[in-house]
């Protein structure tokens, strides 16, 4: 649980997967202006939140798209109700 913990745990590493809750799915090139982040960046965190379990990824071309993992944010909410 500490990777959940570390990908949700606060500054810009949260926001894409905050984002990306609310609408299904989403691909970098969506997140950049909303985010006021650059694409190397984004992309990074999103891979942070890969790693941790929390975002799926699917290659389509040469887009990734990025969706919640099915129980990521119960997961997300033991990890933040415990601390």
């Amino acid at each position: 649980m500490s990777s959940v913990s570390s990908a949700v745990g606060g500054g810009a590493a949260g926001r894409p997967w905050a984002t990306s809750a609310g609408s299904g799915e989403a691909c970098v090139c969506d997140l950049t202006e909303p985010l006021e982040l650059g694409q190397p960046t984004v992309s990074h965190h999103l891979k942070i939140l890969v790693d941790a379990g929390l975002l799926h990824r699917e290659k389509r071309g040469t887009w990734a798209y990025y969706s919640l993992v099915p129980g990521a944010l119960e997961r997300t909410a033991a990890v933040v109700t415990g601390l």
